[in-house]
């Protein structure tokens, strides 16, 4: 029966008979002959809306979209990232550039200063057109050791403690 479909497949492509007279190379010349018309064998190169053919690429640093990122070119990305620090990006930040975007004022908002212990502690003020200036520390006693209802600008009269 694979015998008969193989030829009525091979006949009816290539619109001649097959013959059964054991010249082996003529039938699979056909066959192959009758394959290659049916079979198409072109796969399109890949982009972000059609699947195909892609070049493999490790590179880390390449923004090609025709190349696909390897497993290795992947963990190298990952590793990296891990070890990038808050520390070291706290570095570049270029805090005189940091300005106040509200009100008239334009005051560096960022600020270090060293508390009355000498410590070093991270203060973020937040200067007011109203003649004030809001002060943010994580310094719990000296939050606690302020007076409460001691003035802290015009306006303002009450203090409210909150550690953060």
């Amino acid at each position: 029966m694979i015998a008969y479909v193989v030829a009525q497949f091979i006949a009816e492509t290539n619109n001649s008979d097959v013959l059964d007279d054991g010249h082996v190379d003529k039938l699979k010349a056909g066959l192959i002959s009758a394959l290659s018309k049916n079979v198409n064998n072109t796969v399109p190169a890949a982009t972000k809306t059609v699947a195909g053919i892609t070049k493999l690429s490790s590179a880390k640093n390449s923004d090609d979209e025709t190349q696909a990122a390897t497993p290795k070119a992947v963990k190298a990305a990952y590793d990296l990232a891990k070890t990038v620090s808050i520390d070291e990006i706290n570095k570049k930040l270029d805090k005189a550039s940091v300005l106040q975007t509200t009100g008239n004022a334009t005051d560096k908002v960022i600020s270090q200063k060293a508390d009355a212990k000498g410590n070093n502690k991270a203060v973020v003020t937040i200067p007011s057109n109203k003649n004030g200036t809001l002060a943010l520390t994580s310094d719990v006693e000296a939050i606690n050791n302020y007076p409460v209802g001691a003035p802290l600008f015009p306006g303002h009269t009450k203090l409210h403690r909150q550690a953060i």
